[in-house]
């Protein structure tokens, strides 16, 4: 009976291992999503420095900026929660770990009692 709970307390370790590390592969498209936005942000600023079209450019780049600046602050709000999805991750694999080792110890400790009542 304990073998079987400790089977399926592993199994879930195992599920909830592959969740967090999905929650991690979202965090890290976010930020590098964050990341590029800044770089063309960057770019932008760049175009725009560089003088020659800076004039004729003026009012498309106001408008590119306008739109990745709420690109980036939606990045951000994604990055925050994915954040706080791979924080709620690491939590739930530490408690199915916690639980995974309880039910290895109760199956361990059935199996020592099994044992001992064959020998005697």
């Amino acid at each position: 009976m304990e073998k079987a709970r400790h089977r399926k307390a592993e199994r879930l370790v195992a599920v909830q291992r592959q969740l967090k590390r999905a929650a991690e592969t979202r965090h890290a498209d976010a930020v590098r999503e964050g990341v590029r936005l800044d770089g063309e942000t960057a770019d932008l600023l760049a175009a725009l420095d560089d003088g020659h079209f800076a004039p004729l450019m003026l009012e498309n780049v106001a408008r590119r900026l306008e739109r990745v600046a709420l690109a980036r602050q939606q990045a951000l709000a994604a990055e925050a929660t994915a954040a706080d999805q791979v924080k709620a991750e690491s939590f739930t694999l530490k408690r199915a770990e916690r639980h995974a080792e309880a039910t290895g110890r109760l199956a361990r400790a059935e199996d020592e009692r099994a044992a001992t009542d064959a020998i005697a």
